[in-house]
């Protein structure tokens, strides 16, 4: 019995320490680890981690890839994450700028295809 609570004590340490070490999305795109801030934002669901998914998912398709396809379909991910960033608070203005970003550049690669990489 001493044992099983030693051993559910050490894992919830091992727990606790493992969260407390682990970065937000916003940390990650910060530091440049793109596709893990998309992961790690969508995964936070609010509004910063949106945020922080929707300026990776840009910086990705504007600098990174070099397919117009998966350029448009990130594009377009970064879009409904600015977009339901924007839903949680409508006067943000982080929200609101890297959704005109998202919704700006989408349509310059849609109508001028040659600019696109």
């Amino acid at each position: 019995m001493a044992s099983w609570r030693l051993l559910s004590g050490l894992l919830l340490v091992a727990a606790l320490t493992a969260s407390a070490h682990a970065k937000t999305a916003t940390q990650l795109q910060a530091e440049g680890a793109w596709q893990e801030a998309i992961t790690q934002g969508r995964l936070e669901g609010d509004r910063d981690g949106l945020i922080a998914a929707a300026k990776a998912g840009l910086f990705l398709a504007a600098y990174q890839l070099t397919d117009k396809d998966e350029a448009l379909t990130l594009l377009e991910e970064a879009i409904s994450d600015a977009e339901t960033a924007v839903s949680f608070d409508d006067t943000n203005n982080d929200a609101n700028l890297q959704l005109a970003i998202a919704e700006g550049y989408l349509a310059r690669i849609k109508t001028s295809p040659k600019r696109a990489k």
